[in-house]
């Protein structure tokens, strides 16, 4: 079967060369950098609904947010890949959080009494080949700072141990 995305081997090839910590930091960067795009789509389509519903306009919109904090579900689901990073995008489900959105997927997907307005599956689909085309560009560019990085490190070490 071929490739969807291409150059993603290339990329995991080069992510399995660092320690896995760094990997995941180096992966967690990428995703973040280059979902912009996409989180600004998603708060603008959030902003754009016709039907305001039980909540005030523009809540949801300033709820949509890439962090790498999951729900317990989805940490159940991540768990089994170690070293793999996982970003979140899309709205607030943390109670702390001021722009908390616990309707969004209701918003998302509808419910027995309101059709959906999706939100995010547009931005997504809108924007997908540019992230992607972006999240490799950023995952090398971390990837070769994370190599200066290894390098700058053994040396250090070389050198505090006797070694020139």
């Amino acid at each position: 079967m071929k490739d969807f995305v291409i150059g993603l081997k290339e990329l995991d090839a080069a992510l399995k060369e660092l320690p896995n910590s760094m990997a995941k930091q180096t992966l967690s960067a990428a995703i973040k950098k280059s979902g912009g795009p996409i989180v600004d789509a998603a708060r603008q389509n959030a902003i754009s609904f016709t039907h305001p519903g039980t909540y005030a306009r523009g809540d949801l919109s300033r709820s949509i947010i890439i962090s790498p904090r999951r729900n317990k579900r989805q940490r159940r689901k991540f768990k089994e890949l170690p070293g793999n990073a996982v970003q979140y995008i899309g709205p607030s489900y943390s109670p702390g959080d001021p722009n908390y959105a616990p309707y969004a997927h209701l918003k998302e997907f509808g419910s027995s009494k309101q059709q959906p307005e999706p939100f995010l599956r547009p931005a997504w689909d809108l924007y997908q080949s540019l992230y992607l085309d972006a999240f490799k560009k950023e995952a090398w560019k971390a990837i070769e700072r994370a190599r200066k990085r290894l390098v700058k490190k053994a040396v250090k070490v070389a050198v505090s141990q006797g070694f020139s």
